[in-house]
């Protein structure tokens, strides 16, 4: 029962490793089709990361600004 609780970790492990690979894999691929340095912007959507909400500027009473992130709305 020891090596199969063995290699049922490996398995795991590998799983986790090949994951960070294909997304290594990615970035390098759009880094050398790349005219020029990749923004935040350019890298997260490579990544599959949703984009930030645009900020949205309030003002109190009193006259300050308080910037917040709007809800993306699900579609």
């Amino acid at each position: 029962m020891c090596h199969l609780e063995t290699y049922a970790g490996a398995f795991q492990h590998d799983h986790v490793a090949l994951a960070e690979i294909e997304l290594y894999v990615e970035v390098l691929t759009a880094v050398a089709t790349a005219d020029e340095r990749l923004s935040a912007e350019e890298l997260d959507r490579v990544l599959g990361v949703p984009p930030r909400p645009p900020l949205r500027e309030t003002h109190t009473p009193s006259g300050r600004v308080i910037r917040r992130r709007r809800a993306l709305q699900q579609l």
